[in-house]
């Protein structure tokens, strides 16, 4: 069966299906066709789910039925635990028989720095969506996170689930703590006058807006370390608090 040769991140890349994360290795090579069709391994609790591809087109893999490309549609990305981030420029496949859809996200490293950096530096206060990604970002439990915060588990909880707002001064320290330990690879280097930079952040009331976030913006190299002195300036263009998100 002929297959493409297409790799994300140079090795290993993520199909995301219905909310759940497809860990895959693209191999073969190219048989061109309009969807760029492609035969994918895709390891899901140790059983393997083959794409195939029959006369150059992709077909579904629960229905077998044929799929369309859909590349200038938004993609909804909650996997991220966000309800409020929508990607621009990923290309997603839907089966025009069953209606089953997936998409094909590169990069989930540099596109998690980059909504990490978006939360981080708006001057709306943390909500609980947010509070619980920096957490898991940083490979943290519940916890651990408290303990680092000096606080007790229970409030945290309470952050995270939304039931009780975090206070400013919390608010910064946990900002703070994941630009600390953000990896140099990831995290580029600290920002020189951190404190000044935070004294500008979760000023104004707590909010879920609308984060647009175009293909360049995560894709190519950051020409600057991700918490610089336009960190502010910069996340009004794409955290504007004029698109809220319900």
């Amino acid at each position: 069966m002929p297959v493409c040769q297409r790799e994300i991140d140079g090795k290993k890349g993520k199909l995301n299906r219905n909310s759940r994360h497809y860990k895959c290795k693209i191999v073969g090579m190219d048989i061109g066709g309009e969807s760029g069709a492609l035969v994918a391994e895709v390891v899901k609790k140790s059983k393997l789910i083959i794409i195939t591809v029959l006369g150059g087109m992709m077909k579904c893999f629960k229905c077998e039925g044929e799929m369309e490309v859909l590349r200038d549609l938004p993609y909804h990305y909650t996997e991220s635990g966000l309800n409020n981030v929508y990607l621009h420029g990923v290309v997603q496949y839907r089966c025009l028989s069953c209606g089953e859809m997936w998409s094909e996200i590169p990069k989930i490293k540099a596109l998690h720095l980059f909504i990490a950096r978006t939360i981080i530096c708006k001057q709306a206060a943390l909500v609980g969506d947010e509070v619980r990604f920096l957490r898991k970002e940083l490979a943290m439990k519940g916890k651990e996170m408290a303990e680092a915060l000096v606080i007790e588990p229970e409030t945290f909880s309470r952050w995270e689930n939304g039931k009780q707002a975090v206070a400013p001064y919390h608010d910064r320290q946990l900002r703070l703590i994941y630009i600390l330990n953000a990896s140099e690879k990831e995290g580029r280097i600290l920002h020189h006058n951190i404190r000044k930079m935070l004294s500008k952040m979760a000023t104004l009331p707590p909010s879920s807006t609308k984060i647009d976030i175009a293909p360049q913006e995560w894709m190519l190299e950051a020409s600057e370390p991700a918490f610089s002195d336009s960190c502010l300036k910069w996340n009004k263009r794409n955290y504007s608090s004029k698109d809220h998100v319900s």
